[in-house]
């Protein structure tokens, strides 16, 4: 009886997968046709995030997964450490997963506690940075109504990854940039109180994802970014606990950055858990090519 279970439910994720991965997918295209006259970018006021993915040509949205850093609820942590690890579900079964489960959930509300409040600046503010180093602000015939936001997470040993997410509308489409910013900070190091001049190297990394999201949303919507093809890669910052080498179906690498689009092998990815729909766009030292 229980083997019969699982196989009736395996066949029912085989029956999900391929419209929710195909919805991914969708939401990680650039619009059709292309627009080359140009972007001006507009930072606007997000709407509440939906329980699920957003769909193409929905409305702008920040899915924020964990635990909200700031007032405005634009800056959210989550990391999966903290538990017993696979051994210990594998040893305690059921009882061992909720053991897992509520570990790792202390541990994010106490390093959230740590976390609270400690950044001067907003998503907005450094986007705002972003946009006026572009010097685009108010050119281009399209207007893209973006909302930014900040998704933190750690590595096993203790350091802040730190990833810049853009929401993007333009007209009927929509979609999401996630950009990772270079450089990792000591997550003790920031609870205690960065100085002013990390908290400002720190604040400069930020923008320039930023810019890099901005720039990839740029050339994606006017149809210059081609030449995507499945490529095997390792990306510690995507999943921080767990280093395993990935195909990634829809990847282009430049001289600077690898992109990403909406799928890796056959289940979507997640930046410290963070849903991933949309754009990676990833600094090339961040990525280990196999």
């Amino acid at each position: 009886m229980k083997q019969g279970w699982w196989v009736f439910v395996f066949v029912l994720l085989l029956a999900w997968a391929p419209e929710s991965l195909a919805r991914k997918l969708m939401y990680a295209m650039p619009p059709e046709p292309a627009l080359s006259e140009g972007l001006r970018f507009s930072v606007v006021e997000p709407t509440a995030a939906p329980q699920q993915p957003a769909k193409r040509g929905g409305a702008l949205v920040v899915v924020g997964p964990g635990h909200f850093l700031d007032e405005q609820r634009r800056i959210t942590y989550r990391q999966e450490f903290g538990g017993g690890g696979l051994a210990v579900g594998l040893l305690f079964g059921p009882l061992g997963a909720g053991a897992n489960a509520a570990a790792i959930q202390n541990a994010n509300e106490k390093e959230a506690e740590a976390l609270r409040s400690r950044f001067p600046f907003t998503p907005d503010s450094v986007m705002a940075k972003a946009l006026q180093a572009r010097g685009e602000a108010t050119a281009g015939a399209h207007e893209a109504r973006i909302v930014p936001s900040l998704h933190i997470t750690r590595d096993q040993e203790g350091r802040l990854i730190f990833w810049a997410i853009v929401d993007v509308n333009i007209g009927a489409w929509s979609s999401r940039y996630s950009s990772l910013a270079q450089g990792r900070i000591p997550l003790v190091e920031v609870a205690q109180g960065l100085p002013a001049d990390g908290m400002t190297n720190l604040e400069w990394a930020i923008q320039a994802a930023y810019a890099r999201a901005l720039d990839t949303i740029a050339a994606d919507v006017a149809g210059t970014l081609t030449g995507f093809k499945p490529m095997k890669a390792e990306l510690p910052a995507l999943s921080p606990r767990f280093h395993n080498t990935v195909r990634y179906e829809h990847a282009l690498l430049l001289e600077d950055r690898m992109i990403v689009r909406g799928l890796a092998g056959a289940m979507p990815a997640s930046p410290g858990g963070l849903g991933f729909m949309g754009v990676l766009v990833m600094p090339i030292e961040a990525v280990r090519l196999r």
